[in-house]
């Protein structure tokens, strides 16, 4: 056990027992290891520092980190992991200072209260895994391998200064979260129990095709390439860009504010059953077709559709508790809903509506305004208000 302030070791060989650096009064204590190798044990930091100032530095399974403390990577330097290992109690990994963590084989896990900034993660093999488990506190500016990132209900992040391309795979549940300016290229086809959370840059979803939990727009972008689908779109702030390709949405949790936006060329497809609302107004103003058989809510404001933008079967419902919300199709002529709902208001510029109700009743007892030409395809299912009219 180390307890004075400051501490120096050339080689920490840790082939089973304990070493332990350990806070003593209020004085912190640092200890630095120019090289560490182990493969059973403990190593005890017990509100306490230990660098690591050499390069060959390797922790094999059966070796345990515990405690409060800090495992540090001097300058440059870095750790490697071989085999199964576990970051335990509330150990801090910090490797912010261009340090780099190999996994050389098998999975790191973190518990609940441990946490890592790294400069690079290190995938070394296909099988390389890191697991956050549950920690929501897993920072890592770069990764190189395609490996495996997993969590139960944790998140990690990537904050990339630089673009990242990275084409591993995403295991278990939980949220990959996009910071830094550097646009995040994932070339996997992701998986349906993970979220992608975009606070800065841009996630580039590059796969022929994807599947993820959430997308959420918190300030920064989602691009996708090809198809993907997600079962819950949260747009506070920031872009979704379609690139000729085509985004489905299932459940009926995803919504749309003034604050973020839908661009780009290609299909949003609305899944049976699910819901889009937009809240307080947007705009589609590109090549963008919303289909499926899902529905369209405008619940506050007015949501306008110009340039090639159109409907092409899902159901609109404008204002369906406000007859302050409006849908403004301007000119467009080339829209086709699944059925119109709501008390809202329709607005027109010469443009043109068709209603396609074989399944769905249209129920619409809001206002069309403007010049406007209002067409019905299929089965009457319920009233429908002639042109121009107030029903």
């Amino acid at each position: 056990m180390l307890s004075g302030a400051s501490n120096t070791i050339g080689e920490l060989k840790m082939n089973g027992g304990t070493f332990g650096v350990s806070q003593l009064a209020r004085e912190e204590v640092t200890a630095e290891v120019g090289k560490l190798t182990g493969t059973r044990g403990s190593i005890n930091l017990l509100h306490s520092t230990l660098t690591l100032t050499g390069t060959d530095n390797t922790i094999s399974s059966g070796l345990k980190l515990v405690g409060s403390g800090t495992v540090a990577l001097a300058e440059g330097k870095s750790l490697a992991f071989d085999g199964s290992n576990t970051i335990g109690d509330a150990i801090y990994i910090d490797g912010t200072r261009n340090g780099t963590l190999h996994i050389t084989q098998g999975t790191l896990a973190f518990t609940n209260q441990a946490r890592m900034e790294i400069a690079t993660l290190a995938l070394d093999s296909a099988a390389s895994t890191l697991n956050a488990g549950a920690t929501r506190n897993i920072v890592i500016h770069s990764i190189t391998g395609d490996g495996v990132l997993a969590a139960q209900g944790g998140q990690i992040t990537l904050d990339t200064a630089n673009p990242l391309t990275w084409n591993g795979t995403l295991q278990g549940t939980g949220t990959l979260s996009k910071k830094g300016a550097g646009a995040l290229t994932l070339g996997s086809a992701g998986n349906a129990g993970f979220h992608l959370d975009s606070t800065s840059g841009a996630i580039i979803l590059a796969s022929e095709s994807s599947a993820y939990g959430a997308m959420m727009l918190n300030g920064g972008g989602i691009s996708i390439f090809h198809a993907s689908s997600t079962t819950r779109f949260s747009g506070q702030e920031g872009a979704l860009t379609l690139n000729d390709a085509t985004l489905e949405m299932s459940g009926t949790a995803n919504v749309l504010t003034e604050n973020a936006s839908i661009t780009g060329t290609g299909i949003l497809r609305l899944n049976a059953d699910s819901m889009l609302a937009i809240r307080n107004g947007n705009k589609l103003d590109t090549d963008i077709t919303i289909a499926g058989s899902g529905l369209l809510a405008v619940q506050e404001g007015t949501f306008t559709l110009s340039g090639n933008a159109r409907f092409d079967g899902a159901a609109v419902a404008v204002g369906p508790e406000s007859a302050a919300a409006a849908l403004d199709l301007g000119s467009t002529r080339n829209s086709m809903v699944g059925g119109l709902l709501g008390k809202g208001s329709v607005i027109f510029n010469n443009g043109e509506l068709a209603l396609h109700a074989e399944k769905k009743s249209s129920v619409f007892s809001g206002s069309f305004q403007g010049t406007a030409q209002s067409t019905r395809r299929g089965k009457r299912h319920g009233p429908t208000p002639a042109r121009g009219q107030t029903p």
